[in-house]
């Protein structure tokens, strides 16, 4: 069977039948860099020139590799061989390396490349933080900025129509009724058809998935906002001042979708960031943790106990001064996994969730599993937790009736 053997120095491909090992051929690398070059390239799942004329002059029909997620690139990129991982034949090789290959000749290339890439890897990680917390911030930013505009709006419509401010509750619902409704005295002339044909003419400038919701509370709503519109309190305004309010509202409504816009993009480069940390908190709590911290790896430095508390730092700390009870979350509090939790026992949860969190943070730092298979593990049995302590909850409230 031949395998396809790559070393941070040489390139082999080995002839192993049972334990014996011999090489049919090999490529020596110049020098460290190329070398360093040559794994950057592999751990993406791209494959360097070399190896791939390398192959193609040496390599039979079957060739095994060392590395099973390299498989799919392999044989999409060679057509006329065949690519297999065998557990077992990768540790013989491995095992039998002294035979064909002398390592304590390559201790300072070795060492060189280990550095290189472990400065490489921690540098991503830097630069990835410093990207999250920047994004993190200027969606902050953006909700202010939106809150700050739509309460400018509801106190200039509310001269025209004061009482749509009661009846729609929410920042984006509203905006999107001063722009359906406009002109009170048209509304109330207005029927469920026309409504229903503005509706979906807003459809070009918001959210597919929104507009949807919204018209479905809107014709619920129809006639209440017909019937207020009639009795309304508010003084007219000019065709000009209107359309000056319907202007801005959706200039508002274009910063909530490029807010919306800039969230999916936080979540997959915390995902990528900290996979295992993010499936167990969550990218919103994940990232306001990165936030406050600074970096992943000063997150990582902190006990799970700190973990628990981020975020509520100023109400432990007057707790400690006054020698109260200290809060039992911060952040963590709405995270998926504690909000299902049943009231009393969210303390614990929180707690047993902030040691998770600990060990995936340091997991996702130092390496060790980049597929979030430990999050998402822990994520499981702390689900299990939280079934039997509803289970031990019902059994407690039978017991006492």
């Amino acid at each position: 069977m031949q395998i396809f053997y790559e070393t941070p120095f040489k390139y082999f491909l080995l002839e192993v039948n049972d334990a014996n090992i011999s090489v049919i051929a090999e490529h020596t690398l110049s020098d460290p860099f190329e070398s360093l070059d040559n794994i950057l390239l592999l751990q993406k799942g791209i494959i360097s020139d070399d190896i791939k004329i390398f192959l193609e002059k040496n390599g039979g029909d079957t060739i095994y590799l060392t590395d099973e997620s390299l498989i799919k690139q392999f044989n999409k990129l060679f057509s006329n061989k065949e690519f297999l991982y065998d557990l077992n034949l990768v540790r013989t090789v491995k095992e039998n390396i002294s035979s064909f290959v002398d390592l304590s000749k390559y201790s300072k290339e070795l060492l060189c490349i280990s550095h290189k890439l472990a400065n490489n890897k921690l540098e991503n990680k830097e630069k990835m933080d410093v990207i999250i917390t920047e994004t993190l911030s200027l969606i902050d930013s953006l909700e202010r900025d939106i809150n700050l505009h739509v309460m400018r709006i509801k106190e200039w419509y509310s001269n025209h129509f004061p009482e749509l401010q009661d009846l729609v509750s929410s920042n984006y619902d509203y905006l999107l009724a001063v722009i359906v409704v406009r002109r009170r005295n048209s509304f109330n002339k207005m029927s469920a058809e026309e409504f229903a044909f503005k509706i979906e003419e807003l459809k070009n400038n918001v959210n597919d998935e929104k507009i949807k919701r919204i018209k479905n509370d809107w014709s619920v709503k129809y006639e209440e906002i017909k019937k207020l519109s009639e009795s309304s309190m508010g003084t007219d305004l000019g065709d000009n001042d209107i359309d000056k309010i319907v202007e801005e509202c959706k200039s508002v409504l274009h910063t909530f979708n490029h807010k919306e816009t800039l969230v999916v993009y936080l979540e997959d480069k915390a995902k990528s960031l900290a996979p295992n940390f993010v499936y167990l908190l969550g990218s919103v709590v994940a990232c306001k943790m990165i936030y406050a911290c600074g970096t992943l790896m000063a997150l990582s430095k902190k006990p799970s106990s700190t973990l628990q508390i981020l975020g509520a730092e100023k109400s432990f700390f007057e707790a400690v001064k006054n020698k109260e009870n200290t809060p039992k979350y911060g952040y963590i509090y709405n995270s998926p996994l504690v909000s299902q939790a049943p009231p009393q026992f969210k303390g614990k949860i929180a707690r047993t969730l902030a040691s998770k969190a600990a060990l995936a943070a340091k997991i996702d730092v130092f390496g060790g599993d980049e597929s979030g298979l430990m999050g998402k593990k822990a994520a499981e049995n702390i689900l299990k937790r939280i079934e039997s302590l509803k289970v031990v909850k019902k059994k407690k409230k039978m017991n006492f009736n």
